[in-house]
């Protein structure tokens, strides 16, 4: 699934709402070295949580209006837009994960990176 521009005001209120809302504790486990866009346990919810589907993880992502889920059995996930950006677009996640930790204060133009 590839996000349209119209859908990057969804991806910058995700990350916001993140950098907003988690806890220091959970945006020090976000580690460059262990992030995998595709893993359960080592995306940005992951990381931060523990799983993707962490009560904790789904919290965060309602915060910012999206519904993340999955399926009992493994085999059906909703991911959120964000989600959705830093698997189609890894040449950005090192920045996304600096400006959700706050090292860095302003994010890249996501928008220049989708048609």
């Amino acid at each position: 699934m590839r996000l349209s521009k119209s859908q990057i005001p969804e991806v910058i209120r995700e990350i916001e709402t993140i950098r907003q809302h988690a806890t220091e504790e959970e945006k020090a486990r976000l580690n460059w070295e262990d992030f995998h866009p595709s893993s359960d346990e080592n995306c940005i919810y992951g990381l931060m949580t523990g799983h993707c589907d962490s009560v904790r993880a789904r919290q965060l992502a309602r915060m910012s209006g999206n519904e993340k889920s999955i399926h009992p059995a493994g085999w059906s996930y909703q991911v959120s837009p964000m989600e959705i950006f830093i698997h189609d677009h890894e040449e950005l996640n090192f920045e996304i994960i600096q400006y959700i930790k706050g090292e860095i204060n302003e994010l890249p133009d996501l928008a220049q990176f989708v048609e």
